[in-house]
C-alpha cells in the first residue's frame, strides 16, 4: 500500500492499492492431453560447447512423468519424476538424475540444464542439484510440454524459456502474448507454436 501525493489536494494522503493499476499478465495453461509447444526450428548445441537452458513454469502433476523440454528422440529430454522423486535428463544420450523425495512440481519452479567445461548440472531455482563431468555430446531440442513420444504431454502453466550457448543469450520466449498460437521471441529468431491452442487456455497470473 502506498499513499497518493498527486497535484489534487483532495487526493493527497489518500491510500490506494498499487496492484490495482498494474497491467494484468497472462500465461498459457496446458491441459496435459494434447497441447504442447513446438519450436519453429530445433535448437542445436554443438559438442563440447557450454550451454544453459531454462524453463519457468508451475502446476505440473506430481503423479506422472512431466516433460519440461525434449528433442525428437529419447537422446534429449528433461523431465520431472513422479512422486516428488526429482529430475531426470538426457543431454545427447548422456544421462543425469537428481534424486530426492519431496520435490513439488506443482509449485512455481525455474528448471534448468547447464553445461560448463563439460560438467553437466541440473539446476532448480538457481541452485545446482546434481552434476556429472565428461558431458561432451551435441544437444538438440525442439519442443516444450511434450516428450519425444507421441502421447506424453504435460499439464501446467508456462512462463518463459531461454537458452544461452557459449555464454551468449541466444533465445528467449516469454509466454505472455495472450490468445496467440504463435509466441514470438524477445531474443533470437526461433518462435514457439502452441499446438492445439485455444483462447480458453490463457490465465491471469
Amino acid at each position: 500500500m502506498i499513499t497518493a501525493v498527486g497535484a489534487s489536494s483532495g487526493l493527497r494522503g489518500f491510500p490506494f492499492d498499487e496492484s490495482l493499476y498494474l497491467k494484468p499478465r497472462f500465461a498459457p495453461f496446458f491441459d496435459g492431453l494434447a497441447q504442447y509447444v513446438q519450436l519453429s526450428e530445433a535448437i542445436v548445441i554443438p559438442s563440447n560447447v557450454d550451454f544453459y537452458i531454462e524453463v519457468k513454469m508451475s502446476g505440473l502433476s506430481n503423479n506422472s512423468y512431466q516433460s519440461i523440454f525434449s528433442g525428437p528422440t529419447i537422446d534429449n529430454f528433461y523431465r520431472t519424476l513422479p512422486g516428488g522423486e526429482g529430475i531426470q535428463s538426457y543431454a545427447g544420450s548422456y544421462a543425469i538424475t537428481w534424486s530426492t523425495s519431496d520435490f513439488d512440481a506443482s509449485k512455481t519452479q525455474t528448471y534448468a540444464l547447464r553445461r560448463v567445461n563439460n560438467v553437466l548440472s541440473i539446476v532448480i531455482d538457481g541452485e545446482s542439484k546434481s552434476s556429472r563431468s565428461n558431458s561432451t555430446q551435441q544437444v538438440v531440442f525442439d519442443r516444450l510440454m511434450r516428450a519425444w513420444t507421441t502421447s506424453s504431454y504435460s499439464s501446467g502453466t508456462l512462463d518463459h524459456f531461454k537458452v544461452s550457448i557459449g555464454g551468449t543469450l541466444t533465445n528467449l520466449i516469454e509466454f505472455n502474448q495472450k490468445n496467440q498460437a504463435v509466441q514470438v521471441p524477445s531474443v533470437g529468431s526461433i518462435s514457439a507454436m502452441i499446438i492445439n491452442h485455444t483462447d480458453a487456455m490463457w490465465r491471469n497470473v
